[in-house]
């Protein structure tokens, strides 16, 4: 890491490391740093938008999933992710999509069937 410090293995270790501490802002600039300048995998575009996600900036993080989806990047889970987000809005037709685009993409995921529960409850509660 000393030898080269803006080199992709240490960036990625320091932004693994913000991540797992919880320390998003910093994780989310390392990570959109590393994919504005590397080509890498989707696990980093993920990441980013999770960051971002936590961050509250779920206009910016929104935008990341949706990108996801149409680039074929772990379309459940950005699917699942913009489901939570449109539930932070409000919008629950939406997020009941979202939710049904994550179950197609992944038809055994129980998380994702979880959620479908728990939304379908909460839609017939008074």
């Amino acid at each position: 890491m000393e030898l080269s410090p803006d080199g992709l293995f240490a960036l990625t270790a320091f932004a693994r490391a913000c991540f797992v501490q919880e320390q998003y802002v910093q994780a989310a600039k390392s990570l959109q740093e590393i994919i504005s300048q590397y080509d890498v995998s989707e696990n980093y575009v993920r990441d980013f938008g999770f960051a971002l996600f936590r961050l509250g900036q779920f206009k910016e993080a929104d935008r990341v999933f949706a990108r996801m989806i149409r680039d074929h990047m772990l379309p459940g889970f950005a699917s699942f992710m913009r489901h939570h987000i449109a539930l932070q809005a409000g919008r629950t037709a939406d997020a009941r999509k979202y939710l049904g685009d994550a179950i197609k993409a992944e038809p055994t995921n129980a998380e994702y069937r979880d959620a479908l529960k728990q939304l379908e409850s909460a839609a017939r509660s008074p």
